[in-house]
């Protein structure tokens, strides 16, 4: 029986824990819901409870029957939806307006991430450089079978549902998420796409960043459209680890066969559709931001934001000042700026999971 959730054998150092930032400035305090139940205050002090209770000619006794009517509304407290899974793990937490009567569920408002690098967002795998892989996977547009699990040390299953060895390690076969959507109506998500997918980045031209898997990788066989089996060229205990997790610049994400064959290699690689993840892009400014849009109804997550704004700052310093003064909502920033939000209102969260270093002996 396959497993959904396999555990990570550590090699070497765990990697070093990431301190998320969150500013909460910029969208107002979280006490100001309980504002309207500030005037209420001194009432309370008087003897409510033998009112409450039926005592006798107290001069506030009118009173207190308003105390629970005026507390009732002020105790209701509106849920703040949890947004999407944007990669790098962020949950920020924004104060939501109470609608004068019913709610919507639906997205909206806009969150700001500083990153360090924008990139161009390349959309045909084998076209795709590291810098630009790890921004499409980590900002929620495109996706690969497995993720790194943001809580503990282990994968969560991706685009791929469950996996598993064959017992002398030479197969590796992956159970594929069904009913997954192309951005932008361009089909459904199948092994094929992936196949094709790995077999594309693995061309003597392409510049996707692929590791070990020209040496290692026989043959991908897809005997359906929701089964992968990979046939590796020898037991590899790596493989898994270096070429599978949706994070860093080895994986392949899943792309449409079909949007680049009737694009053409060179339209569908400026081409910002055909992702799979929670958001796709609408917009792409080099060198000064990206933006996205939330895709209702997705498998991962409904998002509570409407739109993503990713503005490139490449400085930690400058991300750390423009979280201070609210001018973004979220960064990644090294541990050694965490003092600097002391007595701030910026929420420091600190990423559990692992990772780890390794090093490649290159022939010399």
């Amino acid at each position: 029986m396959r497993s959904v959730h396999l555990r990570l054998r550590t090699l070497g150092l765990i990697g070093m824990a990431v301190v998320m930032l969150l500013s909460i400035a910029a969208c107002g305090a979280a006490e100001s819901p309980s504002a309207p139940q500030q005037p209420a205050q001194p009432a309370v002090a008087a003897p409510a409870q033998p009112a409450v209770q039926g005592a006798q000619g107290s001069p506030s006794a009118p009173q207190q029957p308003a105390q629970p009517a005026a507390a009732a509304p002020a105790a209701t407290v509106v849920p703040v939806p949890t947004p999407a899974f944007i990669q790098p793990g962020a949950i920020p937490r924004r104060a939501v307006p109470t609608p004068p009567a019913a709610m919507s569920m639906g997205p909206e408002g806009s969150l700001v991430i500083a990153d360090e690098d924008i990139d161009f967002p390349a959309r045909v795998p084998k076209k795709t450089g590291c810098t630009d892989h790890d921004n499409n996977i980590r900002w929620g547009v495109d996706e690969g079978a497995i993720f790194w699990s943001a809580e503990e040390v282990a994968y969560e299953p991706g685009l791929a549902t469950a996996w598993e060895f064959s017992d002398d390690l030479l197969e590796l076969t992956f159970d594929i998420r069904k009913g997954v959507q192309y951005h932008d109506g361009w089909g459904e998500v199948t092994g094929h796409d992936w196949k094709w997918a790995w077999e594309t980045t693995m061309e003597q031209d392409s510049i996707f960043p692929i590791f070990l898997g020209r040496d290692h990788i026989d043959r991908i066989d897809v005997p359906d459209d929701y089964t992968v089996t990979m046939h590796l060229t020898k037991p590899n205990i790596f493989f898994l680890d270096t070429n599978i997790p949706s994070a860093g610049c080895g994986s392949v994400p899943f792309a449409s066969q079909k949007r680049v064959q009737e694009l053409g290699e060179e339209e569908a690689h400026t081409n910002l559709t055909g992702g799979t993840g929670p958001f796709k892009f609408t917009r792409f400014d080099s060198g000064d931001r990206a933006t996205l849009e939330a895709v209702p109804g997705h498998w991962r997550n409904d998002s509570a934001y409407e739109t993503v704004n990713i503005v490139e700052i490449p400085e930690s310093a400058t991300q750390v000042a423009a979280l201070l003064v609210g001018e973004v909502d979220s960064a990644i920033v090294p541990v050694t700026q965490a003092a600097r939000f002391e007595g701030s209102k910026v929420e420091l969260r600190r990423q559990r999971g692992g990772g780890y270093q390794r090093l490649y002996a290159q022939g010399r």
